[in-house]
Order: C-alpha cells, then sequence, then structure tokens
C-alpha cells in the first residue's frame, strides 16, 4: 500500500509499505510528496508540489520519476493506475476540477467530463475501464460518479447530503462516502452495479 506521512518539521513524504517495510521516497526537490495510487506492478502515481502550493502529478516506475501534466493545467492530480491507465483530476485556472484519462502507451490525455456535470474528479478505476469519482450538480451537490462505457452514472446515498465514490471492483461492488444531514462522514458499500 501507499499513502503520506509528515515528518517531525512539518514535511509531507509519500511511503510504500510492502512486506512490513515502510520506505519513504519524496519527487526530487518537492515541497511535499503524496502517493495516492499503486498498480499490480508496482508502479506509483500521485501529486508532488511546489511552491507556492502548486500540484504536479508523477509516476514512479522502477525507481524513476515521471511528471505528468495536464496541458494547460494549474494542478494535476494523478489518483490511481491500472495496467497503462492513469486516471485523476486536473484544476484550470479558475480552480475548477475535471476528470482525466490518460494512456501511457500513447502518453494520449482523455478529459473525462459529464454532460450537466460539473467538478468532476476521478479518483478510482477498475480492470474493465469503469471510472470513479464524484462531480458537482448545478446547485452545488457532491454526488458520486461511476463512468462506465462513456455513460456517466450518479450514484446517491439515500438520504446523503453529499455522495463520492472512490472505487469500484470488477465485480460492481462501490465503496464510497456520504455526508449524513448532521454533517457527519460515513463509509458505505454497494453491491450489484455490474
Amino acid at each position: 500500500m501507499v499513502g503520506e506521512y509528515t515528518d517531525t518539521a512539518g514535511k509531507i513524504h509519500a511511503y510504500l509499505l510492502s512486506g512490513g517495510q515502510f520506505t519513504s521516497f519524496d519527487y526530487p526537490s518537492a515541497a511535499g510528496t503524496i502517493a495516492f495510487g499503486i498498480g499490480n506492478s508496482g508502479d506509483i502515481v500521485g501529486p508532488w508540489t511546489s511552491l507556492p502550493f502548486t500540484f504536479h502529478g508523477y509516476l514512479l516506475r522502477r525507481h524513476s520519476f515521471t511528471t505528468i501534466e495536464y496541458p494547460g493545467a494549474m494542478w494535476t492530480l494523478p489518483t490511481t493506475i491500472v495496467g497503462q491507465n492513469i486516471v485523476g483530476g486536473w484544476f484550470d485556472a479558475n480552480f475548477t476540477s475535471h476528470g482525466f484519462l490518460l494512456n501511457l502507451n500513447t502518453d494520449a490525455f482523455q478529459e473525462i467530463s459529464c454532460p450537466g456535470y460539473t467538478k468532476v474528479f476521478l479518483s478510482g478505476l477498475n480492470p474493465l475501464g469503469d471510472m470513479t469519482g464524484g462531480f458537482n450538480s448545478n446547485d452545488g451537490v457532491l454526488h458520486g460518479l461511476l463512468v462506465r462505457n462513456g455513460t456517466c452514472i450518479s450514484i446517491d446515498f439515500p438520504g446523503a447530503t453529499s455522495t463520492y465514490v472512490n472505487s469500484e471492483n470488477p465485480e460492481g461492488t462501490i465503496v464510497g462516502r456520504y455526508t449524513s444531514p448532521d454533517g457527519k462522514t460515513h463509509g458505505y458499500l454497494l453491491t450489484g452495479m455490474k
């Protein structure tokens, strides 16, 4: 697994936990490094920060870093890697988020957008190509998002004030989080989406 930690000086570092051993790593000269996703081959993706607080994406493959920057983006945050595909979000000059899919075989970015939805952000990709994340409706409410075969499907936990989809496995089981009317955040498991 991968993640991040903050040292006693307040700097954020990424880590890999494998076989019970922690390995810390940092993007060269970064103010901070975060690891969001790890693929089956051990490739790691996430953002690194430069000052003053700008996010850039990276791919760490075989101990070598490659920068990932969505063309024209203010910020790029890759979140998940499956095979040769990476998903995540990028932010424009107005700090509005957009989803993206990057194919490493072609180095081609594809913006993932859904008609009528704003502030799309992707955090999950399964081996079948289904993408997950969230979007805002015109009223500003956050909804969970499943993108399957190019179709955007809204996921809303019953009675929630906001919903987000973290990931979906190939069997159609979804995990995510929602906010209840009292302002508390909860996790959920949704089955049968295949």
